[in-house]
Parts: structure tokens; C-alpha cells; sequence
């Protein structure tokens, strides 16, 4: 396939680069010289910021450096009690890295303290504040407002209970539409349809399943319906459903993060929801 290949624009910016995150664990040169290298390719237009710990951002930016590259576009994850560690390291790296989102985690600290902080920053970052279901369950929401922070929410991880279950992902999504609070996910979105993997035994949502359950969510469906839609495993009906519903999804369910850019494009282009990108350079 040529560089020819266009992809629907409803998905630009829609893959967050995390390939040093786990499962992937891609080395940090690695990582860097293929967001690099995928910035020329007609993938380009589909990855958001190549995301980075704090504590990769010095070698990251003397590998820009030295590749003579245009500053790479970075989203930091920022560890609970780090974000000064953070500010001072982002104005260290510019200009090879230009540090444009923080993604703030909230292990053992109070979300509302969290939430406060990050709020003073969103005049230079795009910053998202993660928060688990137990906390949206609660109300916990209600503390953005008045603010620009945006919210996160962890759909996976290495164990089966990092998993929230359809029913919890539901009630994120109903909390999230209820104020108008748009969202970034992480974790276990390998494939745009809900489907098990057979090496872990791990129910893993799919991020068709949740565009389409966002949409459904603005249109006004309540938790259960959506709860259905988020367990819905017939790829072919859900694509259905994604086409009818245009893309007013997209005003909530930002990104997500994924060790893999071309894994998702491709069931994508399973469902001819985008052209086959299998020739494509650059994964």
C-alpha cells in the first residue's frame, strides 16, 4: 500500500504512544526512534503523544537530540506526590521534548488535592487526573467543575482484577457524559471489539464497544443499555452501529493509550472501518 492511505479523521490523535508501558515494555530507543520514524507515515495522523514516566524524559530528549529530529510531543505520567519532580524535569527537556499533557495519578492521595493542582496547570498542559471507579462512584467528578482538567480511567492491566467490569465501565461513562467531562483511557484496549484473550484468560473491552457506548450516552441511554453495548462481542453489529452514530463520540472519548499502534488499526481494518494499513511502515 502507498503512502496514499487515508484514514478517517475521526480517528486522529486517537492512539496515545505508550509502548515502554506494560505489556509492551519496548525499549526507550526503541519507542523513540518509531514516533519518530511513524510521524512521516500515513499513521502519523492517528497517534497522539508518545507517553513517558518522568523518570525517561532526560534520555528521551538526548535521543531526540541526536537524532536531529523536530521536538517529539510528550505526555507524562506523572506518579502521585511527583508533579514538581515533573515541572522542573519538562522545562529541562524542551526543546527536544515538548511536554504538552500530564497525566496525574492518584495512589494513596486524596483525587480532590490531585484534582486542585492540576487545575492550576491547564493554562500550559493538557492534564488529566486519574481516578478509579470507586472514586467516580462517589462523586468524586463533582470536583471538576469550574475546571479544564479532564478525566482518566485504567481499563486493564497485568491482572485480571485491573479489569473494571461492564457494569463499572458503564457507570464511568454515564458520570463522565452526566458532566460533559471528556476522558482518556489506559489499559487492556488491544482490539476494537470485547474479546478474551486465550494466553490469560482476561476479558479485555473493546474500544469500538465503548465509541459506540459513548455516543449511545450522549443520545441519553441509561447504564444498563450501555452495560450491553459495552458487552457486545459481534464485531460486525457493532461497526453497524459505529457507522449510524457518527462521530459525536469523539467529543468524549479522547484517546487511549496502547503499547501498539498498528494492532488496533488493524482490527479496525477487519471491520472495513478503515483501509488495510498491513503494508504500512512505521508500526
Amino acid at each position: 500500500m502507498s503512502d496514499a492511505l487515508s484514514l478517517p479523521s475521526i480517528f486522529d490523535a486517537f492512539f496515545d504512544d505508550a509502548a515502554i508501558f506494560p505489556p509492551g515494555r519496548a525499549p526507550l530507543d526503541r519507542a523513540v526512534h518509531d514516533y519518530i520514524a511513524r510521524r512521516t507515515t500515513p499513521l502519523g495522523r492517528t497517534v497522539g503523544p508518545l507517553l513517558l514516566p518522568v523518570d525517561k524524559l532526560d534520555d528521551a530528549a538526548a535521543m531526540v537530540e541526536a537524532a536531529g529530529s523536530d521536538p517529539v510531543r510528550v505526555g507524562v505520567v506523572v506518579p502521585a506526590g511527583g508533579l514538581g519532580t515533573a515541572l522542573t524535569v519538562a522545562d529541562r527537556v524542551a526543546p527536544w521534548i515538548q511536554v504538552n499533557g500530564l497525566e496525574l495519578k492518584t495512589d494513596d492521595v486524596d483525587p480532590a488535592r490531585v484534582i486542585a493542582d492540576g487545575s492550576a496547570l491547564t493554562d500550559r498542559f493538557d492534564v488529566h487526573v486519574e481516578l478509579s471507579v470507586a472514586h467516580i462512584r462517589a462523586g468524586m467528578l463533582d470536583r471538576f467543575a469550574g475546571t479544564d482538567v479532564r478525566l482518566k480511567v485504567r481499563t486493564g492491566g497485568l491482572v485480571a482484577a485491573a479489569f473494571p467490569t461492564v457494569d463499572d465501565l458503564a457507570d464511568v461513562l454515564t458520570a463522565a457524559v452526566a458532566v460533559r467531562r471528556s476522558f482518556k483511557l489506559t489499559a487492556g484496549l488491544h482490539r476494537a471489539v470485547r474479546y478474551t484473550d486465550d494466553s490469560t484468560g482476561f476479558v479485555h473491552h473493546g474500544f469500538l464497544n465503548i465509541a459506540v457506548a459513548a455516543g449511545d450516552a450522549l443520545r441519553g441511554a441509561d447504564a444498563p443499555a450501555i452495560a450491553e453495548t459495552l458487552a457486545e462481542r459481534d464485531g460486525d453489529l457493532l461497526a453497524q452501529r459505529f457507522r449510524h452514530n457518527g462521530d459525536q463520540w469523539r467529543s468524549m472519548f479522547e484517546s487511549f493509550g496502547t503499547c501498539s499502534i498498528v494492532e488496533p488499526l488493524d482490527t479496525l481494518a477487519e471491520l472495513d472501518l478503515i483501509p488495510n494499513t498491513a503494508s504500512v511502515t512505521g508500526s
